[in-house]
């Protein structure tokens, strides 16, 4: 999806060095997929979401919010039902006891 969005940027006629950033990080669907893994499992995300924000579209922040939103929230979903899962396993050993 993000491959598609930035094609007519990249094919466009802003700088070369802007285009080419671009066509680096979400060229093509492989590069747009590491990258999105970059930003959901790195420290990096700001330098790797800005400038898209910033030189390609502002609609792009919508985007990363909304990927930063849904991801924070499926991790904590997931840390959660560990957790309880752990506790429900220790109370149920303790009740056998």
């Amino acid at each position: 999806l993000v491959a598609q969005l930035v094609e007519p940027f990249i094919n466009g006629d802003a700088e070369f060095s802007q285009r080419d950033w671009v066509y680096t990080y979400y060229g093509s669907a492989a590069r747009a997929s590491y990258t999105l893994f970059e930003v959901t499992f790195s420290g990096s995300w700001p330098g790797l979401t800005r400038p898209l924000v910033e030189q390609v579209s502002p609609w792009f922040a919508l985007f990363w919010i909304l990927f930063q939103l849904s991801i924070s929230f499926a991790v904590l979903r997931i840390i959660g039902a560990v957790f309880l899962n752990e506790t429900i396993k220790a109370q149920e050993a303790d009740t056998e006891t």
